[in-house]
């Protein structure tokens, strides 16, 4: 397998600042103008601060080195939480208070009515605040704020983030049977000296703990669904509370039009999610903005109309006494809704950083709640038609300000709805582009009997080394006499290269299982068996997801040669976390500039000052090939079922089966669907198989 090399970015960087110089203007496609600007860039490389066989790959194909993020490779800050400045900052935290705060601050809609059945005395009032405000301070601040918060995975938040930080450190998923370890494990990973003894002893415990294990999936799994679950019921629930505030102005108002209202705006509510966070953010913060600032001011105003005594509820004593008896207990359910929907703090950290959203809490959403709070309270403990508990916001407003405070609240609402729909749609985005979603999948019964039929029928036409013994420990669990079938059938496959025509050009085959480095893609044995040629340099391609948001740049690309059989064969794998976007416009600029790298790097000895004949050969050959066409092929499978003798119910059972599964299977999104390739450059290579 191809080394990683540890300098590679500041090298990669140097080659990007020199080709940016020599590549302008655009090389021309005339040969012999194509030489006269190949020994101008030479001249000008000459100038730059690079070593000897730097210079020879600026000078031989300027035009591939540019595809490389120039600014990226220089800071080194391929991940992790970005830095911004303070007026970015700032601006962040605006946007922040607009899509994480709606549910959570518009909680005093509904949490005295929630907690209290009838008038409640002031000591219950009093403690009943007491613990809201402390919730608030414990669960929200210091817990969230300063704690949960900093458990971000390159700057990603939510149940998926933690996560994959677990899987990565601590190897809580099983190996993928496809490709070594090298390929798969988190690439920083933290060694055994690095943690301490207590770490240790923690991380042995979840890597050999079965039980561990699985009680972390568990509880990341249900993580998540009482997110999503909350995801769908808190826009309905929030913007009916709000809505039904209209029948204190207008009592004649019915429940149908109640429900038309609301049904209304949660349409368009969700009409409006095409125009992405950063705008819904921006349109929606003056709204949290004056919803907490008008709570703010109603707070003070009713603690200094009414009954500031109810401030005493800022001593942790009162908490305790009132949740001392078993009443207190009992209503702690409607409590804790003041601190329903704190999720979205961590759910939309990838959307807007760690420092957005603690700067937007500290000094606007947390004082002004606690204010509100206490406000309400103070109201409550003087209103003597002790009706003031069941909509204690509509009451506690004053009088001149009615109107103005139900169209707040709908308002409010609105953007509550929407805070939960951006955090599930940040979990869900995570999801997609997860592999945890696929192992998911294969935990299904159904699906993994399934793609023990297709694994072996894909193994069919695998063409095996005769050094490499076929593994008796595979993971695809197939029966020892399925393994001798097969390896009779593979033996059958081994192609004679020596009798195979070769096109001009460079082929890309697209290896979706992908592999340890000699391994042969399918659509390659295919392709070969059915046209006896194959282009004149070959590259077996692969993605490979990672359980981790992003993959530094110089970290992505593993390339090895693929066998002495093969000349001009190479096997390139692209390594990418759940947040990276690889299938850019200028992909196969990347990939190819990646693969020159490493034939320089492999066979080249930085203190000679020419490039060897069989590397420049090598080279111009790629480059040649390039020039000439490029294709990429991917693979078509059609699966079918094979009819079997035997019994008939066991034979229906089977095909039944199986025909779910293939249903499943042809409307699965394919990922390389998203590629940015020419129709005119692709070509679908179809095989069936029959399982």
């Amino acid at each position: 397998m191809g080394p990683l090399y540890p300098e590679r970015s500041q090298r990669i960087a140097a080659w990007a600042h020199a080709a940016a110089v020599a590549s302008d203007p655009p090389a021309p496609t005339d040969p012999e103008a194509r030489n006269l600007h190949d020994q101008e860039n030479a001249q000008r490389i000459e100038h730059q601060d690079l070593r000897c066989e730097d210079k020879q790959v600026c000078t031989l194909f300027p035009e591939y080195m540019v595809a490389y993020p120039i600014n990226l490779v220089l800071t080194g800050k391929s991940r992790g939480e970005k830095t911004y400045s303070s007026l970015v900052l700032l601006w962040l935290g605006w946007q922040s208070t607009g899509v994480v705060y709606g549910y959570i601050g518009t909680s005093p809609l509904y949490v005295f009515s929630s907690t209290f059945a009838q008038q409640p005395t002031w000591h219950d009032l009093v403690g009943a605040l007491s613990v809201i405000i402390w919730s608030l301070t414990l669960i929200v601040t210091i817990k969230y704020c300063f704690i949960v918060l900093s458990a971000d995975d390159g700057g990603q938040g939510g149940t998926f983030a933690v996560y994959t930080l677990l899987a990565r450190h601590a190897r809580i998923v099983q190996m993928d049977p496809n490709g070594p370890r090298s390929l798969i494990d988190g690439l920083d990973r933290r060694t055994d000296t690095e943690l301490s003894r207590a770490g240790r002893c923690l991380r042995n415990l979840i890597e050999t703990s079965r039980g561990a294990k699985t009680g972390l999936k568990l509880i990341g799994i249900v993580g998540v669904s009482m997110t999503l679950a909350d995801s769908v019921l808190a826009p309905a629930q929030s913007v009916l509370g709000a809505v039904q505030g209209i029948q204190v102005v207008s009592p004649e108002l019915g429940r149908p039009a109640i429900v038309g209202v609301t049904c209304s705006i949660l349409v368009l509510l969700f009409l409006l999610q095409p125009l992405g966070t950063s705008k819904i953010g921006t349109f929606f913060a003056p709204i949290v903005l004056i919803w907490l600032l008008f709570n703010l001011g109603v707070g003070i105003y009713n603690l200094i109309e009414y009954d500031h005594t109810v401030l005493k509820a800022f001593s942790p004593c009162f908490a305790f006494a009132y949740l001392y008896g078993s009443s207190g207990w009992k209503s702690l359910s409607g409590l804790l809704l003041a601190i329903t929907g704190v999720e979205s703090l961590f759910a939309a950290l990838g959307a807007f950083g760690k420092r957005a959203i603690q700067l937007s809490w500290l000094l606007i959403a947390y004082p002004s709640l606690l204010l509100a709070y206490a406000g309400q309270a103070a109201y409550i403990s003087v209103d003597e038609t002790g009706t003031a508990f069941a909509n204690p916001f509509f009451y506690t407003v004053p009088r001149p300000t009615l109107y103005f405070s139900v169209v707040i609240a709908v308002l409010a609402a609105i953007v509550a709805s929407q805070a939960m729909v951006t955090s599930s749609f940040q979990l869900i985005s995570q999801l997609i582009r997860l592999i945890l979603s696929f192992l998911l999948s294969a935990l299904l019964s159904l699906w993994r009997w399934g793609k023990e039929q297709q694994w072996a029928a894909e193994c069919q036409d695998r063409i095996i080394p005769p050094e490499r013994p076929m593994s008796q420990n595979s993971s695809h669990n197939i029966s020892r006499a399925s393994s001798r079938d097969i390896r009779e059938n593979s033996s059958a496959c081994q192609l004679d290269y020596d009798n195979i025509l070769l096109a001009p050009g460079l082929g890309i085959f697209f290896d979706k299982a992908g592999g340890p480095s000699d391994h042969i893609p399918e659509v390659f044995t295919h392709f070969v068996h059915k046209f006896r040629t194959r282009p004149q340099v070959v590259i077996f391609f692969h993605m490979r997801s990672l359980s981790q948001p992003t993959i530094p740049a110089d970290q992505r690309f593993v390339i090895a040669r693929v066998n002495s059989n093969i000349p001009s064969c190479y096997h390139i794998v692209l390594r990418h976390g759940y947040m990276d976007d690889v299938l850019t416009s200028n992909f196969t600029r990347i990939v190819i500039g990646e693969l020159m790298v490493f034939i320089m790097r492999d066979s080249f000895e930085p203190c000679e000052d020419e490039l060897p004949s069989d590397i420049r050969q090598e080279l111009e050959s790629l480059r040649a090939a390039d020039d000439t066409q490029m294709v990429y092929l991917i693979g078509k499978q059609i699966l079918r079922v094979r009819k079997k003798d035997g019994n008939c119910i066991k034979c229906l059972m089977r095909r039944g089966a199986l025909g779910v599964y293939l249903w499943i299977r042809e409307n699965f999104n394919r990922r390389l669907t998203n590629l940015d390739i020419d129709p005119e450059s692709l070509v679908e290579v179809g095989f069936i198989k029959e399982i």
